[in-house]
């Protein structure tokens, strides 16, 4: 996967958290967050 999409897709889960009023995410989560929008795409 290059680099541009890794970007959208963490700045996608920012913004999602963002609208719900949360701004501290862990590290564990961006990368359960950032699998599960990674298999998504792939079953697109």
């Amino acid at each position: 996967m290059e680099k541009k999409n890794i970007i959208e897709i963490i700045n996608f889960i920012d913004n999602e958290f963002q609208k719900y009023g949360v701004h501290f995410i862990s590290q564990e989560s961006y990368e359960m967050l950032y699998n599960l929008v990674l298999l998504e795409s792939h079953l697109k």
